[in-house]
């Protein structure tokens, strides 16, 4: 092999990659697939906190939002849209079309309180774990379905 071959070859190897600046920031995010609630709402609102965008899924925008803020409410929505399953975000875009507080009430509603539903997943959440000779991969399980609990309202740690 030619010393030019290698140079070429190394060069390429160093070139920078395509993947922008958000891409790579958002890679970071957990996609919500309806079992990772905790996890995936602290890295979502800190990543939209960090994106200047929170306040979007904080408040109703109103009958008519500015120019600016329906340019957020789409940035919004465009997250959103990428970091949760399909088959859930298209029942919530449904019903909350593209409004990023309406979208994020409806998770709350549907993750993170202690509805029959929510109390059913976290508790078959927890059921569903078994150790398997792995002590620090089964602590982290229960400390996430303990997390988990703790979302939707029950303070299962003060009734250990």
């Amino acid at each position: 092999m030619s010393t030019s071959t290698r140079s070429g070859s190394a060069a390429a190897a160093a070139a920078p990659a395509t993947t922008t600046k958000e891409e790579k920031e958002i890679i970071v995010i957990p996609t919500f697939r309806g079992e990772n609630y905790a996890n995936w709402q602290n890295a979502m609102s800190a990543y939209l906190e960090y994106k200047s965008l929170w306040h979007v899924c904080q408040a109703e925008p109103g009958e008519n939002p500015n120019e600016k803020l329906k340019g957020q409410m789409l940035e919004v929505w465009l997250i959103l849209n990428s970091k949760i399953a399909p088959e859930i975000f298209t029942s919530l875009n449904s019903v909350c079309g593209r409004n990023p507080f309406k979208i994020w009430t409806k998770l709350k509603e549907n993750y993170a309180t202690a509805s029959i539903y929510g109390i059913y997943r976290v508790c078959s959440y927890y059921k569903r774990i078994n150790y398997k000779d792995d002590l620090l991969k089964y602590i982290i399980q229960i400390e996430g379905a303990l997390a988990e609990m703790s979302t939707i309202g029950l303070d299962v740690m003060n009734n250990l």
